[in-house]
């Protein structure tokens, strides 16, 4: 067997509403073999990775699993439980799995939850070879080794501490998270609202800060300007400088490179010329220019200042062991680094203690060697710096020390110009006034693991503060969220929506079918109805409110790329892409489009269309509030949602309503809505009853709706491509873009509406459709006069003139004489032919694949005739 794809679903997804990976393994010869098949299969499973008897699987009680395996299993459903367990066994809390069949007989799906997503498909690989080994009467992977890599992959890609500590603040203030790469760089909060951060350097760091915080030689004079106590020291850039400066300096001295960091390259409390040289060797390898400084006797401390004031102080041990009369140096280093706690680098709150050139040097300068046995008790520093990064350790002392040391570390912060600084002080005790206490640097981008984490003492909520200085409380992170999902008309409501939304001063973000939209601008061109088109402008800082058009395939594929929204909006359920990814039946679509409903916030509203029974039987799947729309008057789920207490919007008398209880006001005149041509295009007017709900969900005053609602035009720059008349010579045409029966069936009932001496109707639908559904829209095409049948430049997969032989087998099904029909493959010449067949009076109607090309056509056409023009009021 083997794993044909893997899909990393990031967040809430048709799947689960945690993330989960979905696995799609070809059990070639093994599909049809089950477990009680297999001899020795389980037994030797269960030796190699006994904690699977544990699993519960659909049994509800421990041992279920291996019950199953006992019966007979598929072994698809034998490495989802695989996946988990090892995942399990590297530290990760999952428990959420699902395999399925798929239209492949050789092919499953299996779905399993996951907290690191690198371990996550690591677990599914090494699950694959696990079976196969076994199967193959070969030696399988080693778990333990196994369980290794996994935790090596989350520690390395995964967020360390700090970043952890400050989305987990974010979540508890209800704020959504991105990540934005592979590193440390996240985004709290949504377009406008959005805050990132690195660890602890913010966006609102200020970028020469930290020029100056990167540079110790700087930092020092601004701080020794500023009457702040640092060591003296110089530059230097030779051996022999070093020397020098020692010697006039006068006493224990520290080298340390002068951009260095974590501790690396410095060496403290160098007594003579010997150690200053290695010293300065040391130091030289992290950077040419070194500092020699007076070395300052005391208790070292790390203040963390966030927006001016010190949220938390702690005092840092340099990496030490305690004796036990029993072990050397060397194997208490080993036995310390067995404590969970420490890890590779910032992986944990603790850093595992590394041998290196300072640590000889430290212990040299001693007198002892990794051999010495200390007594039991006794305490063995390794190092004079205290750096976590170096294997120290830290208390907080947070309550323990003075407002003047407090005062000290805010006042370096001020004056190198950091919101968030580590500051490195030396104080004769914890009672020191600021004129006692000597800084030492000034750090940006402070790690927060030593404060949330304390060897000892108290864990200070220093990840909140940095939160709540992002966002002061009473702020929000978020910007009003709509998402539109549907078979029709999500384009043209998300399109509404934003012009109403714009009409309130606001920056919007639009994505649809053709592209992504800031304000006036397409930032981005193409189908991006999905995860990325969503991303995009959620992570775009101009961005005040978005409306994302959320299409099946999309949710599909990689799910929501947002946490949730204030409203979601669902117009419609009818048959189209049936046959693809699973989705078999009307009821299957649903389920995946009901996502859009059962992510939204507590204080949102789900948008359904009550004159679609599939749609409003959706209503169970939200715990949101609901708002239904509906183009008929007396519809009686309306009015019993109405009668509840509930909202609804709805046409009577003419008049689109907005109601909630007894609250009815009159929002604006279908007549006077131009997107329905003057009440004509029906399909048009849920639409607009749609995005009414949706924007009255969010707050928008009445007023403005109805302003958006009559400045919205079906022209080619409000709402291109979507019932678009115009008038050439003596003919006008209709275009539109239909894709399936119900919306051939909408635009047809407004051709008729529209009125015309023949109707010539120019088709197409894309390839990707299945068979019967392409031949039901040749059928529905029958209520043109006169039919043009073309095919998509793209045809997805589909030989030439396959989709318009399907076409024309529809539409001869439904009685049409062969005079009637022409096949022209070309979708500008099939227009071509209709404009020059039609005759005075006549409707031409394009279902076009580019709007682009169609629009070249007409407006040729119009050149060569007497007049062209387009026609917004129908």
């Amino acid at each position: 067997m083997q794993i044909v794809d893997i899909f990393v679903y990031s967040g809430r997804n048709i799947y689960s509403h945690y993330p989960v990976i979905k696995v799609m393994l070809d059990l070639g010869a093994y599909a049809d073999k089950t477990t009680d098949q297999l001899p020795l299969f389980t037994d030797q499973l269960l030796s190699l990775i006994p904690t699977l008897r544990e699993h519960y699987c659909s049994r509800s009680t421990p041992g279920g699993f291996v019950q199953r395996l006992k019966e007979g299993t598929y072994l698809g459903h034998v490495v989802e439980h695989i996946i988990l367990e090892l995942q399990s066994l590297a530290g990760f809390s999952v428990i959420y799995g699902k395999t399925r069949s798929t239209s492949d007989p050789k092919v499953y799906e299996i779905v399993v939850e996951y907290q690191a997503a690198a371990a996550a498909e690591e677990a599914a690989h090494q699950a694959v070879l696990i079976v196969n080994a076994l199967l193959e009467g070969k030696t399988p992977p080693e778990v333990k080794v196994v369980v290794k890599r996994l935790q090596d992959l989350a520690a390395y890609l995964e967020l360390g501490p700090t970043s952890q500590a400050l989305v987990k603040a974010a979540q508890d203030r209800n704020f959504p998270v991105l990540r934005l790469d592979d590193n440390s760089l996240i985004q709290i909060g949504y377009g406008a609202k959005g805050r990132r951060v690195e660890a602890a350097l913010t966006s609102l760091t200020s970028c020469l800060a930290v020029d100056i915080a990167g540079d110790k030689s700087r930092t020092k004079n601004i701080l020794r300007r500023s009457a702040i106590n640092v060591p003296e020291g110089q530059l230097v850039l030779s051996e022999e400088e070093a020397v020098v400066a020692f010697r006039m300096l006068g006493g224990p001295v520290v080298i340390k490179p002068e951009s260095g960091n974590q501790g690396k390259g410095v060496s403290l409390n160098l007594r003579t010329v010997a150690e200053v040289r290695a010293a300065y060797t040391l130091a030289q390898n992290f950077d040419r220019r070194v500092l020699v400084e007076k070395y300052i006797l005391g208790r070292h401390l790390r203040a963390l200042v966030i927006n001016g004031r010190t949220v938390a102080v702690a005092e840092r041990l340099p990496a030490h062991v305690i004796g036990d009369g029993c072990h050397n140096l060397r194997q208490l280093i080993d036995l310390t680094n067995t404590d969970s706690r420490r890890g590779e680098g910032h992986e944990k709150v603790l850093t595992k203690i590394t041998i290196d050139p300072v640590m000889l040097m430290v212990l040299a300068r001693r007198g002892l060697t990794f051999d010495y046995v200390p007594s039991p008790g006794e305490i063995v520093f390794l190092r004079e710096n205290a750096n976590l990064s170096t294997g120290g350790t830290a208390c907080d002392v947070t309550g323990m020390v003075s407002g003047g040391i407090k005062e000290a570390a805010e006042r370096a912060a001020r004056v190198v110009g950091l919101d968030v600084a580590g500051v490195d002080l030396v104080v004769p005790d914890f009672a020191a006034p600021a004129a006692a206490v000597t800084v030492i640097e000034v750090n940006a981008a402070p790690g927060l693991r030593m404060h949330i984490a304390p060897s000892e003492g108290t864990a200070q909520p220093v990840a909140e503060a940095i939160v709540n200085y992002l966002f002061p409380p009473g702020t929000s992170g978020r910007i009003p969220l709509v998402s539109v999902t549907g078979t029709n008309g999500k384009t043209t409501t998300v399109r509404l929506i934003a012009h109403i939304l714009k009409g309130t001063g606001l920056k919007v973000g639009l994505t649809s079918t053709d592209g992504v939209y800031i304000g006036e601008s397409c930032v981005w061109s193409g189908d991006n109805a999905g995860y990325r088109g969503a991303r995009l402008l959620l992570e775009d800082p101009m961005v005040e409110a978005a409306v994302l058009e959320t299409a099946r395939g999309g949710l599909i594929r990689d799910g929501l790329a947002y946490d949730w929204a204030d409203v979601g909006v669902i117009t419609n359920i009818s048959e189209d892409h049936l046959g693809q990814y699973g989705i078999d039946s009307l009821e299957d679509l649903a389920e995946v489009k009901s996502l859009v409903i059962e992510a939204i916030s507590d204080h949102g509203y789900a948008v359904l269309n009550a004159d679609d029974p599939l749609v409003a039987s959706l209503a169970n799947q939200t715990h949101s509030q609901i708002i239904y729309f509906s183009t008929q008057a007396g519809n009686l789920l309306v009015n019993q949602h109405i009668q509840k207490g509930g909202r609804a919007v709805y046409v009577e008398n003419g008049m689109i309503v907005a109601q909630e209880k007894k609250d009815r006001q009159r929002v604006a005149k279908v007549g006077r809505v131009p997107i329905t041509l003057r009440g004509r295009a029906q399909h048009h007017l849920a639409n607009a009853l749609a995005a009414t709900a949706a924007v009255w969900g969010l707050g928008v005053p009445i007023a403005l709706v109805r302003r958006g609602l009559y400045t919205f035009y079906p022209d080619l720059s409000t709402n291109p491509g979507r019932a678009n008349l115009f008038t050439v010579g003596h003919t006008r045409v209709l275009v539109d873009y239909g894709h399936n029966v119900a919306s051939y069936q909408s635009t047809l009932e407004l051709a008729r509406a529209l009125g015309g001496r023949l109707l010539l109707g120019v088709i197409g639908v894309p390839g990707d459709r299945p068979d019967e559904l392409i031949e039901r829209v040749g059928q529905a095409a029958a209520g043109f006069d006169y039919i043009y049948i073309k095919e998509d430049e793209d045809r997805r997969g589909r030989a030439a003139g396959e989709v318009a032989e399907l076409l024309l087998k529809g539409v001869r099904s439904a009685g049409v004489a062969s005079d009637r029909v022409r096949v022209i493959l070309r979708e500008d010449e099939a227009l071509k032919a209709a404009l020059a067949d039609s005759q005075h009076g006549d409707l031409v109607v394009v279902f076009y694949e580019k709007l682009e090309r169609v629009l070249k056509v007409i407006e040729g056409t119009g050149q060569q005739g007497s007049r062209f023009q387009q026609n917004v009021s129908g």
